[in-house]
């Protein structure tokens, strides 16, 4: 997914991979915030992740990570994200 550089990463782009991954579309998700879009329930069983902090993005750095995120319908999948500042 492409977003925009400054908080609330709209959403700008997404590619196949991640449409099947995710089920939504582009038109399902352009504009809206990244991280609200793969936010789901949690139940007491599993605990919330941790924030996905994109400070180090927004400084021109790499950031990598690994959380639990829902796809459109609900269903549970671990994401490893790494985020990259996209420069001219």
């Amino acid at each position: 997914a492409i977003t925009l550089a400054k908080a609330p990463f709209q959403i700008v782009n997404i590619n196949e991979p991640w449409t099947r991954l995710t089920k939504y579309t582009q038109m399902d998700v352009e504009g809206m915030e990244l991280f609200k879009v793969l936010e789901g329930e949690t139940s007491d069983d599993l605990p919330a992740s941790a924030p996905y902090d994109l400070q180090e993005v927004c400084e021109g750095r790499c950031s990598c990570a690994t959380r639990l995120h829902y796809d459109k319908d609900g269903e549970q999948f671990v994401d490893f994200i790494c985020s990259y500042p996209l420069t001219k």
